[in-house]
């Protein structure tokens, strides 16, 4: 996670290539790239005003030409853990399946997702690097898709458990949802890691007493320590 945390180095690598890029990227970059802490939300924080380009819809809208499609899954090609999990997610805060990828293969997706948004391919390559080892991530304040990295560890686990049967399914359902509903906080609403957080957290909390969610416990003692952990970098 640690390579994650370079914004400041890489911020200004980024900004000097930003001036290259087309107007569509770079209504989304900016200057500063700025990584969102441990729960590893990326965010191309726009501090320049560019063109009288409409804003994109919340939904994904991703030009994936047939070469590396295969290199990621969205819509119905996403896997249960991952459907199912939209079912668990409060009305306000709904997800489709087509604001949501799955990444088969991180650098082959992520390079060609980038480069058809006209990104320069060395840079697109950096940004797959800032990222690496992250579950989840969301390119862009208030920017869809979600990415989810199949690789992760974290989802890993999840989809290992959720191939025991019984109600512990619906349980790690929960526990997916509560992921997609962080990043959700970030793609939709532009919130700040703690914001995220706080959300996530209480979602489990609330679904707990409600669910007996009894896996949750872990889940929500390790958001905690990182909500810590943005305070005191907020604080200093």
């Amino acid at each position: 996670m640690q390579k994650a945390m370079r914004s400041t180095e890489y911020g200004h690598i980024y900004g000097e290539k930003c001036e290259s890029q087309t107007p569509s990227f770079l209504a989304k970059c900016g200057r500063v790239l700025r990584t969102a802490g441990l729960a590893g939300s990326l965010i191309f924080n726009a501090e320049i005003a560019l063109s009288k380009k409409p804003e994109k819809s919340d939904h994904a809208d991703v030009k994936i030409t047939e070469s590396w499609r295969k290199a990621g899954r969205t819509g119905e090609m996403l896997p249960d853990i991952i459907k199912n999990a939209f079912r668990h997610l409060p009305e306000e805060e709904k997800i489709t399946s087509d604001q949501v990828y799955l990444i088969i293969d991180l650098n082959k997706f992520l390079v060609g997702y980038l480069v058809s948004e006209g990104v320069e391919e060395n840079v697109a390559k950096e940004v797959v690097k800032e990222v690496a080892g992250l579950s989840q991530f969301t390119l862009g304040e208030k920017q869809f898709p979600i990415f989810v990295v199949e690789a992760s560890s974290n989802y890993r686990q999840l989809q290992k458990e959720y191939g025991k049967t019984g109600r512990g399914q619906e349980q790690i359902e929960i526990i997916m949802a509560s992921e997609l509903l962080h990043e959700r906080q970030h793609a939709a609403k532009g919130a700040n890691e703690k914001s995220a957080l706080r959300t996530q957290i209480q979602y489990l909390i609330d679904l707990r007493k409600a669910n007996g969610l009894t896996i949750a416990d872990k889940y929500i003692n390790g958001q905690q320590r990182r909500l810590e952990v943005e305070e005191k970098k907020a604080s200093n």
